[in-house]
């Protein structure tokens, strides 16, 4: 009988001149080689503090992105300044003002998935990456790529500091790819054992989950049904959206439909990650289940508060503090925001245009059929 003297990844390389077979003997014979590869995970970059930094993303980019696309790209909520300040209601006063501070937002979101995503490309090189660490930093990165993703209604607007920002873009797309092609460094002996500690509870956890698994599908099916009839809507129904309605030529007309399809596809994705950390996380509690000695894996250490989740959701605190102020002049009756439209926001002034030139069509056109008779 082998003894298991493993204490660390390190002393694993010991196996390294074994057979697969052999390694995979030695796996099963010695529970500790599973305790010792799966480890215990990063709470700073996985944690209780990250995951509500994580939960803050989503309901800001879910404000900042649809929510002020619906109110100011769709005809049919009238995000143009044709009444008095006092006869809007407070969801299409609201709308104003969170346009206002749009870009603040989408620079918070950018910022943050690329935190995410350099520190994951950093981690990952470490030899001493444990199992959960490496699967759990990839789709954190993911979560937060598409997280900013959702925030780019702005497309239509001009963003301040634009070579900056696509440089930025170009980082954090290329670190993602970087992440998903890349593998984690660990030796043929990680993986042999990495086989045999981890697809044993996978298949467990298969049985029996017939019933979520349906339950998860149509979520998303739904999901996707509602996004696509709001924006089929816009397209055929009663608020047809302005922009693609009186796009002066054919190019802008494409890169409107592009743009719409394009937020359609980011919800969808979003929907299919949320589900799929959802699946996740029920993965590593059944997987806590049938490996109890695995401290690590019953979550207890992500209740511990490391520095990163002390710091991560404070770097929302600026934003936040902006969303605040929205609802507050949205909640009174004081003028609306016009900084934008009168200087630098030109779809604001390209929708006021087109609704004006939208009426002068339908009354020559009114006109022409009187005069006709």
């Amino acid at each position: 009988m082998a003894t298991c003297d493993f204490t660390t990844l390190a002393d694993l390389e010991s196996l390294d001149g074994l057979s697969p077979p052999a390694i995979t003997q030695r796996a099963k014979d010695c529970p500790v080689i599973c305790q010792i590869l799966l480890g215990e995970g990063n709470p700073d970059l996985f944690g209780t503090g990250v995951f509500l930094s994580y939960a803050l993303s989503f309901t800001l980019a879910l404000i900042y992105g649809p929510y002020v696309f619906i109110f100011a790209h769709l005809r049919s909520f009238g995000l143009h300044k044709s009444k008095k300040p006092t006869q809007y209601r407070f969801f299409t006063r609201l709308a104003f003002f969170l346009l206002d501070h749009q870009s603040l937002a989408l620079w918070s979101q950018l910022l943050f998935a690329l935190a995410i995503a350099t520190a994951c490309a950093v981690r990952r090189q470490d030899p001493d990456l444990t199992s959960y660490e490496s699967t759990t930093i990839l789709s954190v990165t993911y979560i937060n790529f598409s997280i900013s993703l959702i925030s780019w209604p702005s497309i239509f607007r001009p963003v301040e500091k634009a070579r900056l920002f696509v440089v930025l873009v170009i980082v954090q797309v290329g670190l993602t790819y970087y992440l998903a092609t890349t593998p984690p460094a660990r030796s043929r002996v990680q993986w042999v054992v990495l086989d045999e500690c981890i697809i044993p509870i996978g298949k467990n956890l298969l049985r029996g989950r017939a019933g979520i698994s349906v339950g998860l599908l149509a979520l998303q099916g739904g999901l996707l049904a509602a996004w696509g009839g709001l924006f089929w809507r816009a397209e055929r129904g009663r608020s047809r959206h302005v922009l693609i309605d009186n796009a002066r030529t054919r190019h802008e007309r494409l890169w409107t439909r592009l743009a719409i399809g394009y937020i359609l596809l980011t919800m969808v994705s979003f929907s299919a990650l949320v589900i799929g950390g959802s699946v996740y996380i029920m993965y590593l509690r059944q997987l806590a289940v049938q490996r109890g000695a695995l401290r690590a894996l019953t979550l207890l250490r992500e209740s511990e508060w490391g520095l990163g989740q002390i710091i991560a959701p404070f770097t929302w605190a600026p934003l936040i503090i902006d969303l605040g102020a929205c609802v507050t002049h949205a909640c009174g009756t004081g003028p609306l925001p016009d900084r934008d439209c009168e200087q630098n926001c030109d779809t604001c002034k390209r929708v006021e245009m087109a609704v004006l030139t939208r009426r002068v069509e339908i009354s020559e056109d009114v006109e022409n059929r009187k005069s006709s008779k």
